[in-house]
This record gives structure tokens, C-alpha cells and sequence, in this order.
């Protein structure tokens, strides 16, 4: 009851801090730095992007607030990808992220960065962890996957399917060995509405297997977690 009428209570400054925040105009040079860059991705092909927010105080020691900053994915044309920067960056004053800084007595003011990066239109989509999330053990890499776009499992909609890999170092070289296997109920999924550049609902099937619906689909990730790149990523997350 207490909680309810605190949120009540901050719906109306945290809508007038999100007004101004969307009202506020790019300066000149802000404006031509992300016109370069985003004039760079659409010479790499990119049509269609993803617009992500990405909060200093998200993951933290004791608390991790993911999934309550806004991301834009399917996002075409530069105006709406100003547009969807300043809505990433108003979306730190919503009621809901308010409240938890309260509550995790965090700062009400915290740095945050966006994210404009070139969409992929997956089949299949995941997160990868270099330490289990739940237990912080380093010997195990953890990835969480599911049907269509990854926002579903960020966004903790779905149960997505779980898969721990053992890190084994073998005379200084590093491999991974999967060792658990949850499969979890993924009963919707998120994919991209053709031509409409935004997200839409779309049903997932419940009750299979991921990665093993294409029986490539291990392959490509066992080949992704052997690779000298990865392999390189997470010597990095161990520093």
C-alpha cells in the first residue's frame, strides 16, 4: 500500500523530467557525431537498427535492474534514431526505475550510455554469461536462448532455455564443455514486423529445444565458444 502510493506520488515529476528530457534539442556537434557513425553502419549494410539503453548502475553487486531501461529494435531512418535516444535516456526517470533506486538505495542520477548498433533479424537469440549469474563461479559460462529477438529474455517474458558450459584449461588453452541443459517453456516470441521498422508479437513453440530445432544450432554455438575470439572475450572478463 505504502509502495502504490509512492509510485501515485511520483508519476507526475517523473512524467514532467521525461518531457523535457525528449524536448531537449541534440546540440550541433552531438547531432553530426551520430550522423557519422550512423551514416558508417548504413555503409555496412545496415537498414534497420537496434536502439539500446545501457544504465552505469544495471548490474551492480547486490542488485541488477535490467530490462527496465527502454530498447528500440527494428529502428529505420536517422530522425528515429534521435528520437529513440532521447526516449532511452527518459526512460531512467520512469516510476519503476525511480522506485528501485529508491528502494536499492542507489543514486536517482546515474550516468547511462545508448547503444545504436545494426539489427539482426535472428532465428534463435541469447545472452551470454562469462561467470554463472546466480553463484558468480568463473569455471562456468552460462547462455540463456530462445526463439526471435532477444527482448523476450531480457525483458524476463519467457523462460528461456539454459546452458552451462565447464571452462577447462587444458596447458594454457582454453575450452568449454557443456555439462547442463534446462529446456525451458518459451512460450512467445519477438520478431521483427516486415517493413514496419518496430517490434511485434509473434507465438513462439513451447516446450523444445532451441538450439537443438536445427541441429546446426549447437554446432554454430559450440563453434562460437572454441573460437579464438571467444576465447580472447573471456580472458578479458577475467582481468
Amino acid at each position: 500500500e505504502i509502495a502504490t502510493q509512492v509510485v501515485r506520488s511520483l508519476e507526475s515529476p517523473c512524467k514532467t523530467l521525461r518531457d523535457s528530457l525528449l524536448s531537449v534539442p541534440f546540440s550541433v556537434s552531438l547531432q553530426a557525431d551520430i550522423r557519422r557513425e550512423y551514416d558508417t553502419l548504413r555503409g555496412a549494410g545496415g537498414k534497420l537498427f537496434s536502439v539500446r539503453s545501457s544504465g552505469v548502475s544495471e548490474d551492480a553487486t547486490t542488485a541488477s535492474s535490467a530490462g527496465q531501461l527502454e530498447t528500440y529494435l527494428g529502428v529505420s531512418g536517422f530522425q528515429n534514431i534521435l528520437r529513440c535516444i532521447r526516449k532511452c535516456w527518459a526512460s531512467q526517470f520512469s516510476e519503476r526505475c525511480i522506485m528501485y533506486r529508491l528502494l536499492q538505495g542507489q543514486k536517482i542520477l546515474s550516468s547511462m550510455g545508448v547503444v545504436v548498433q545494426i539489427m539482426v533479424d535472428a532465428v534463435v537469440s541469447g545472452v551470454g554469461f562469462s561467470a554463472d549469474p546466480l553463484s558468480g563461479d568463473r569455471e562456468k559460462m552460462v547462455v540463456n536462448a530462445s526463439y526471435g529477438l532477444c527482448k523476450t529474455i531480457v525483458d524476463g517474458a519467457i523462460t528461456p532455455d539454459t546452458y552451462e558450459f565447464d571452462r577447462l584449461l587444458d596447458n594454457h588453452d582454453i575450452t568449454f564443455r557443456l555439462s547442463r541443459k534446462v529446456i525451458g517453456s518459451k512460450h512467445s516470441a519477438e520478431v521483427l514486423q516486415k517493413g514496419a521498422g518496430e517490434e511485434s508479437s509473434g507465438e513462439g513453440s513451447a516446450s523444445h529445444n532451441t538450439l537443438a530445432d536445427d541441429p546446426s544450432m549447437d554446432e554454430h554455438i559450440e563453434e562460437l565458444l572454441l573460437s579464438d575470439e571467444m576465447t580472447h572475450v573471456d580472458a578479458l572478463s577475467s582481468i
